[in-house]
């Protein structure tokens, strides 16, 4: 989470800026040089976006956040943003774990 404003702006492009908060250009300046400051609702919206927490247009429709947590359209189902970040590190781990596997087999099969 990037607290402060003038560094979260600069996360974005000029025109990235000006497409979602609906601001010119100039505005957008702006805020990444510190000179202005965006209103309450926009460092929310940008905050929400940089932390990934804005449902992506590829996500199966009716899934949504509930408070804290990813309900599915029944709403069975939920999972927490600690439950969801912990499932992104597993899964690199795994990734990397892979590799190394296939790499460590590569050098045995060599040895014989």
């Amino acid at each position: 989470m990037i607290k402060d404003t003038q560094t979260l702006c600069c996360w974005f492009s000029i025109q990235n800026l000006c497409d979602l908060l609906g601001v010119t250009a100039t505005t957008a300046k702006r805020y990444q040089n510190g000179k202005g400051k965006p209103r309450p609702g926009e460092i929310t919206l940008l905050q929400l976006i940089y932390d990934g927490k804005i449902m992506p247009e590829s996500w199966p429709s009716g899934m949504k956040f509930r408070g804290n947590l990813l309900t599915t359209p029944n709403e069975l189902e939920s999972l927490t943003w600690k439950e969801i970040d912990t499932y992104r590190w597993v899964l690199g781990q795994w990734h990397w774990s892979n590799q190394k596997l296939i790499e460590l087999e590569r050098k045995l099969s060599m040895a014989y």
